[in-house]
This record gives structure tokens, C-alpha cells and sequence, in this order.
């Protein structure tokens, strides 16, 4: 942490280099937006936007470049891309369920429709913290 005040205090000339340097200190991971959305996402371990969403699944699943961020293409590489056996945990749905709306829905949907197609070859898990703990990851 004291380089991270070290970088903040004396190299942080611009929001772009703020964002550049909290990503390369705090270890952020390659999809991170460098916005104030992105950073919240990544200080709470939550989704809250469906971008960012996307940008966990192509980065976790190591979609192509070319990905292109929707159900759509999300289908297509759950189905044909990704390699299975796997278990996908989406943690603190409720939360995400929340700030996404219909989205999380319609991506869950999406996600159960590929673990039937796929069968015991690829697995959703929905995962809540337990009542009374602050588990954000």
C-alpha cells in the first residue's frame, strides 16, 4: 500500500492515469473499464452493469477479442468456445439482480438454457452469502 501512496501522491496527473495506476496496484483484472462503474465493481466484487458482467464472462472464460458482449454471442461461445467440463459460480446474485434488472434475469435464463444443452458438462451455481456476513467476493 505504500506504493500505491507513493503513485497516488506524486504520479497521478490525469483520471486516465489515476484508473491506470489503481489498476497496476490494487492487481484490478484486464477487463476493468477505467470508469467509476468499473472501479466499484472491482472494489465490491459485484456486478452492477451489465457491461461489466460481460466483461467478467469473456475475461473468466477467455472469450475471443471479438466477443461481442451480448446473449446472443454469449450463447455462442458457452456452446462452442469455452472448455468444459465447468462450473460457473455467479456469486451475490441477488445483488447483481438488483443493480441489472431484467438483464440478470435474462442471463441466468441464458446460462440454464446452455447448462441443459451442454448437460453435466457445464454447470451454473448460484451463490449467496449467508445471512448476517458482508461477502462481497
Amino acid at each position: 500500500m505504500n506504493a500505491l501512496w507513493d503513485c497516488l501522491t506524486k504520479d497521478v496527473t490525469s483520471t486516465e492515469a489515476l484508473h491506470r495506476i489503481l489498476k497496476d496496484q490494487l492487481d484490478f483484472p484486464d477487463y476493468y473499464g477505467e470508469n467509476l462503474n468499473a472501479l466499484w465493481d472491482c472494489l465490491t466484487g459485484w456486478i452492477t452493469s451489465t457491461e461489466a458482467l460481460h466483461r467478467i464472462l469473456k475475461d473468466q472464460l477467455d472469450f475471443p477479442d471479438y466477443y461481442g458482449e451480448n446473449l446472443n454471442a454469449l450463447w455462442d461461445c458457452l456452446t462452442g468456445w469455452i472448455e468444459l467440463p465447468l462450473t460457473l459460480v455467479w456469486k451475490n446474485f441477488e445483488a447483481s439482480q438488483k443493480a441489472l434488472g431484467s438483464d440478470a434475469d435474462d442471463v441466468l435464463e441464458l446460462l440454464q438454457e446452455a447448462q441443459e444443452e451442454l448437460g453435466n458438462r457445464f454447470v451454473i451455481q448460484i451463490d449467496q452469502p449467508s445471512a448476517g456476513t458482508t461477502d462481497r467476493h
